[in-house]
């Protein structure tokens, strides 16, 4: 299965790369990817298997796919990691050995998620999440701030990480928080990220709330 992903990839690049103007002939290639990238959702319910994802070192090619030219590959690939990453599973409860597992299973995938940049990675790909376009849009950042949040949950700490890691999320969440309101003229967001929209929270208004939660969390213990 995790196998079958990377094929998937390399496949899915080689046609595009050969037929770059022909979308006909890496469109099968695409569904196959998508379909990949869904079966591996199934380790959510496993946690203690994600090494795998580690020993065939998976989380660059999944931080790669957040850049990939099909919005609906890269957003898979968001609502993946928000399946894989639990803030349960990355609480240790002092269970039985199996539970340990889990935990040192997911830390350490987690951990893979900061070496490889995935966090900053998917900054980048949210300003392009057009909530008032399309539905499936707002479906993805809400994917996204669930990925913090349950981070955040299972240790604060994360919050300052996540700075450290110069992640741009504080002025994101200040764009999802303040959109459409008087107050983005005012306030230091004069230059967003390239193809950042003015959106209407309208449409996905669940984000707004979510955004303001975690961006307490962060003023509260990310650090100064």
């Amino acid at each position: 299965m995790i196998q079958h992903l990377r094929q998937a990839v390399e496949k899915n690049l080689e046609l595009r790369v050969k037929y770059p103007d022909e979308p006909l002939k890496f469109m099968d290639s695409e569904i196959e990817l998508d379909e990949s990238i869904k079966a591996l959702e199934i380790l959510s319910t496993e946690p203690q298997f994600l090494t795998r994802l580690l020993d065939h070192d998976i989380v660059p090619a999944l931080t790669e796919l957040l850049v990939h030219e099909n919005l609906d590959i890269a957003m898979e690939t968001v609502h993946l990691v928000s399946e894989l990453v639990d803030s349960d599973t990355l609480v240790d409860a002092g269970g039985e050995s199996v539970e340990n597992e889990e935990v040192e299973a997911a830390k350490g995938f987690v951990e893979s998620l900061y070496t490889n940049g995935f966090f900053s990675t998917l900054l980048t790909l949210l300003p392009r999440m057009e909530e008032n376009a399309d539905e499936s849009y707002g479906k993805c950042v809400y994917d996204a701030l669930s990925i913090f949040e349950n981070l955040f949950d299972a240790d604060p700490k994360h919050a300052g990480r996540i700075l450290e890691a110069r992640v741009q999320i504080v002025e994101f969440l200040l764009q999802r928080i303040l959109y459409n309101t008087d107050s983005t003229k005012s306030i230091a967001l004069h230059n967003p990220p390239p193809n950042t929209c003015e959106l209407d929270t309208a449409t996905f208004p669940v984000n707004r709330h979510y955004a303001s939660e975690l961006l307490f969390t962060i003023c509260q213990y990310g650090g100064e």
